[in-house]
């Protein structure tokens, strides 16, 4: 009688092509992920805020607004589920961290995408989960959407690899239609499990999509050498087949892994393994190899960088313990501890994330931050183990395994990535999220769902997606920002009047609340002060807007410097090497910011202090700025030296014996400044011990008929 029920309910299912379900998963994680604007200096970050947050707006309002079958009711019971309300917990916490913000800008666009974030995760269990055969769609769209990836990385693989061969750098350049190769693994990753779990689930076509889908995401989770998305793998593995013993072990009759489950992990294994060992056989530079091992040097590399960061990053717990930084603010506060990491095309230091998702949530949002952020994942964690222990079918528990080993990767790579800005990875996640909770809900329901369908449930649920419009506006804003920045940079170089006018007029407008800094990490009014310098625009009018962009960023090392740099214009040394100190102190491994430095010293008549300054750049001597400033630091010393009469006379008699006088600069390069030596002294023995180097068979009689006939002791 059942199963007659159960056919006659499949006979009235709606065909795919008509379910308005598949096509909120198809848009949500397909379309929404692989949006991409070319105007921006980040082609792939706030355009998929923007479709996010737009698709919760609208998808959320007609929800809210239809009145058939019951799209337009709320089952109140999933709102008092705990890990809603820890969920809710962190979204609030991260709101009040917005007030302890230096920078309120990134704060608040960071609240933003968060609440997003969590409306999408509402929406989902409200609206789209409760409809009937909700997890079918959802599959087909992760199947889908795995071989639209697989497609675009397959095509790019083919190319890259047939005009640069296999190596590192060449899957570096495969992304998918994502930012980075990294983030390409990630969706892999996560489209590898549900495609897997599709080919058991589907049959007929939908399976063999499925099959293909699988293939493809783990070939391209290898190809990309994301060494972190292999341990996750490695991990949420054996995690996963742990505790999915665990959980069904105590149910008397139920085999724990049938044959075909345990060869199919055991083909996954053995094609990992081919495919890895191919790959390493094929690169001819064994850059690959090179690569997997660089992971365990503590030295240099990655490995060693990404430990600095989170070294640099503990005192900024230590000093602010309980509330954080502020969400979106340690990539400012972190500039104050000298992150020597790496340089953008000006020779900068642009510390912009901490690739470790748990030391950004605890730098930001403090301690209880990161303590509901981990009781989040232990509570799904908890009700996964549940589902699969509990479940009555196989392929329930073989779903909640697949959504378990999700969730275990996620926290693993969260470990060495920023995967918590990554907004294609948040849209998957917060669906893995929804699909656990909605679950757990419905087997320990203590009480029938109790929907409501009221007038004043609407106008909270309208409330709501309020914060999601201005999540839309403000992506929009970013947007606009990084399309006027990019022509302010391709300009930069440009010196004609017109481009200079032009650049002013584009970046003078720009002032949106939601926006304060560009994804290099330059505050927005230290480019409109750099425009307004070519301009040649009043130099206090500079200044105040330099002054502006410190507000927003205190520590920004290449603002601090260019304002030095207006006081020197000024004539205000005193100001100028106030601010360059500041410079120096924030960036003391850039180049620019001590050879700076060199030339307010000299303006304020310190030249001792100057030269002693450019003496102790050893690490910088085979820089050609530094060559070149020294050389002509040293030309004017040496020829303010030669005004004295007797230096001239020596220096004269000196080179019949020792060489032209041009190589006499030379001579400092290998020099090391002594204590209580002067520039003179200095000058003299470095003379000296230059002619007994090039001319040794000469060095008695110079030093008897020169140095001694003056009375000078080398």
């Amino acid at each position: 009688m059942a199963s007659k029920k159960k056919q006659k309910q499949n006979t009235k299912q709606k065909p795919l092509l008509l379910n308005p379900v598949f096509y909120i998963f198809l848009t949500l994680i397909v379309v929404v992920t692989n949006l991409r604007y070319n105007g921006a200096l980040d082609k792939e970050l706030e355009v998929r805020v923007l479709g996010v947050s737009l698709f919760v707006l609208i998808t959320g309002l007609l929800a809210l607004m239809s009145n058939k079958s019951r799209l337009g009711t709320i089952d109140t019971t999933l709102l008092k589920n705990p890990f809603v309300l820890l969920y809710g917990a962190y979204v609030i916490l991260t709101g009040i961290s917005v007030f302890v913000a230096d920078n309120t800008a990134e704060a608040l666009h960071e609240l933003l995408k968060l609440f997003t974030f969590a409306i999408l995760f509402l929406y989902l269990i409200l609206f789209v989960l409760p409809k009937e055969r909700s997890r079918e769609l959802f599959l087909k769209a992760a199947i889908a959407l795995s071989l639209v990836v697989a497609a675009i990385g397959v095509v790019q693989a083919l190319n890259i690899f047939t005009q640069h061969g296999f190596s590192v750098k060449s899957a570096y350049m495969i992304t998918g239609n994502y930012a980075h190769k990294n983030i390409f693994s990630e969706i892999a990753f996560i489209v590898f499990a549900l495609s897997t779990y599709s080919v058991y689930y589907f049959r007929g076509l939908w399976q063999k999509a499925a099959i293909a889908g699988a293939v493809f995401a783990l070939l391209i989770i290898i190809m990309l050498v994301t060494r972190a998305v292999w341990v996750a793998f490695f991990v949420a593995s054996v995690g996963t087949f742990i505790l999915y013993r665990l959980a069904v072990r105590k149910q008397e009759g139920k085999a724990v892994f049938s044959k075909p489950l345990k060869y199919a992990f055991a083909g996954i294994l053995l094609a990992g393994v081919v495919t890895v060992t191919l790959f390493v056989q094929l690169d001819p530079n064994n850059s690959i190899k090179k690569h997997i091992l660089e992971a365990t040097d503590f030295t240099s590399g990655n490995t060693y960088h990404r430990l600095n960061i989170w070294k640099k990053s503990i005192p900024i717990v230590k000093e602010h313990p309980l509330m954080g930084v502020g969400a979106g603010n340690w990539k400012i506060e972190i500039s104050k501890y000298n992150v020597a990491l790496y340089y953008n095309e000006s020779g900068w230091v642009v510390p912009r994330r901490t690739h470790n998702d748990y030391i950004n949530v605890i730098t930001e949002t403090g301690i209880l931050g990161l303590l509901l952020f981990l009781a989040m994942f232990g509570v799904l964690i908890f009700y996964l183990i549940q589902l699969i222990g509990r479940a009555e079918m196989r392929g329930d528990s073989l779903f909640y395994s697949a959504l378990l080993f999700i969730l275990i990767g996620y926290m693993t790579f969260s470990f060495f990535n920023f995967t918590k800005e990554r907004v294609e990875t948040q849209i998957l996640l917060n669906t893995v999220f929804a699909f656990a909770v909605f679950g757990y809900s419905r087997l320990r329901a203590k009480e029938k769902p109790h929907y409501v369908n009221h007038k004043s449930v609407r106008l909270v649920g309208a409330i709501l997606l309020i914060p999601v419009a201005i999540t839309a506006y403000s992506a929009q804003q970013r947007m606009h920002t990084e399309s006027v920045l990019n022509k302010v940079y391709a300009l930069a170089s440009k010196k004609g009047e017109r481009e200079i006018n032009y650049s002013y007029q584009i970046v003078k407008e720009l002032n949106s609340p939601f926006v304060s800094l560009t994804p290099m990490n330059d505050p927005i009014p230290s480019m409109q002060a750099i425009t307004m310098l070519r301009k040649q625009m009043n130099k206090n009018q500079v200044i105040a807007k330099y002054k502006e962009a410190l507000e927003v960023f205190p520590y920004h090392a290449r603002t601090l410097n260019e304002l030095a740099y207006v006081f020197l214009l000024q004539n205000k040394i005193d100001s100028a090497l106030h601010y360059n100190g500041l410079a120096v102190k924030y960036a003391p491994d850039n180049l620019k910011v001590y050879l700076d430095q060199v030339v307010y010293l000299k303006k304020a008549d310190r030249d001792d202090e100057a030269f002693e300054l450019l003496a102790n750049f050893t690490r910088f001597k085979w820089d050609k700025r530094y060559k070149k400033m020294l050389h002509a630091f040293l030309k004017q010393r040496v020829v303010d030296l030669l005004k004295n009469e007797k230096n001239r006379l020596i220096v004269q008699e000196a080179v019949k014996y020792g060489g032209s006088q041009s190589n006499l600069l030379s001579i400092f390069y290998s020099s090391q400044k002594k204590k209580n030596i002067t520039f003179e002294k200095l000058f003299l023995i470095s003379l000296s011990r230059h002619i007994k180097k090039t001319n040794p068979q000469k060095w008695s009689q110079v030093n008897k008929d020169v140095f001694k006939k003056y009375g000078v002791k080398v």
